[in-house]
């Protein structure tokens, strides 16, 4: 969704396209620190279904 705005206001004229680099940037940031979450927390689970 948040891309999906973005692309808009970026054809609207409304932000600056170094603007829509740096959210991409954010959202990358954003999913590798969920991925990483995830990881650890199935790391967490499988060290304690070996318990």
């Amino acid at each position: 969704m948040l891309q999906a705005l973005t692309q808009r206001m970026k054809e609207d004229g409304r932000i600056l396209i170094s603007d829509s680099i740096r959210v991409e940037r954010q959202q990358q940031v954003l999913q590798n620190t969920k991925d990483y979450i995830e990881e650890l927390n199935a790391a967490e689970d499988r060290k304690e279904n070996e318990r």
